[in-house]
């Protein structure tokens, strides 16, 4: 039989042997390259919708065929904000995942039970919000059906 090292969590009293050990780092590999790739995500849009937004403007020009001017440059700088708002909510709601990820994997070169209780709540954190979320866009979905 294959002997396990094992560390004593005397305050959560479990023990955490060197499979779960893997787990939980692998977990953590993944959590950080995800929100990392996610945190890249919204600064090339946030980017691109600051960087384009003459273009957006000429292009609705172009369909409307005249000049529109201010008008359009208020619309479009609502546009802007409301996306720079929703990468906002990205960006906060990703920054749980990299908190787990930073936080599991100190908390396994560490030994401390505080910091893998502080990453597993960071974890707790972000599948509320993102169940919130999923909630509230499978209502406004079942609404749009049966408008």
């Amino acid at each position: 039989m294959e002997q396990f090292q094992q560390d004593q969590l005397s305050d959560l009293k479990l023990q955490v042997d060197s499979e779960v050990r893997q787990h939980l780092n692998s977990s953590a590999k993944w959590s950080k390259f995800i929100s990392i790739t996610v945190f890249i995500f919204c600064g090339l849009v946030l980017l691109i919708a600051v960087g384009g937004s003459t273009a957006i403007i000429a292009a609705m020009e172009k369909m409307s065929g005249r000049n529109l001017g201010f008008i359009t440059s208020n619309y479009l700088w609502v546009i802007i904000g409301t996306m720079v708002f929703a990468l906002a909510v990205f960006v906060f709601i990703y920054y749980f995942l990299f908190n787990f990820a930073a936080k599991i994997r100190s908390a396994l070169m560490s030994e401390d039970v505080d910091v893998l209780n502080r990453g597993l709540g960071s974890l707790k954190s972000y599948f509320i919000i993102t169940t919130v979320f999923s909630i509230l866009m499978l209502l406004i979905n079942i609404y749009n059906l049966f408008k």
